[in-house]
């Protein structure tokens, strides 16, 4: 079964949690790119006029599924910071400590809404102790413009991806 199949019946069978079930465990893989973006475009493709299932649906709630992911990195780093950090001195660390509490914010925001590893950035945030709230809300404000982009081109252009791979649905 490929991924496209596997996408469209996890659609399929649980409308729009799907899509949130299945971008926050893709997105709480640690360093391993999974195809997150992927479910959230073929869900875009299969969207109707249903109200409950439409591409601005499916962005928003897979926006909120790769936040909370990517929450993962984020209680890694705190983790490293407990055992790692705080008991080894780190040159430099507080100097990254202190420019990442006053610029991070647009940071992981900006990570968050391009293919660029979020992770480092959810490790870093957590080894730092920045924020989970502000590191939550980062992440939300640049998964969900992504979110929807990608559900917007699911449903406007899949038809033009399948048939330059010659894949049916």
């Amino acid at each position: 079964m490929d991924i496209v199949a596997i996408a469209q019946a996890l659609v399929t069978d649980f409308g729009v949690l799907g899509v949130f079930a299945a971008t926050a465990i893709l997105n709480a893989s640690i360093i391993l790119p999974l195809p997150a973006d992927l479910i959230v475009f073929t869900a875009g493709a299969m969207s109707n006029s249903d109200i409950l299932f439409n591409p601005i649906t499916i962005g928003l709630f897979g926006g909120l599924g790769s936040a909370v992911g990517e929450l993962t990195g984020y209680i890694l780093g705190r983790g490293m910071n407990k055992l790692v950090l705080r008991k080894h001195h780190v040159p430099g660390f507080a100097t990254a400590e202190e420019y990442f509490n006053k610029y991070g914010f647009w940071g992981i925001a900006f990570f968050s809404l391009t293919p660029l590893p979020m992770d480092i950035m959810g490790l870093f945030a957590g080894a730092v102790k920045y924020d989970v709230h502000k590191f939550f809300a980062a992440a939300l404000l640049g998964k969900i413009p992504r979110c929807l982009l990608l559900a917007f081109a699911g449903y406007a252009g899949m038809s033009i991806v399948l048939n330059v791979f010659q894949w049916s649905i």
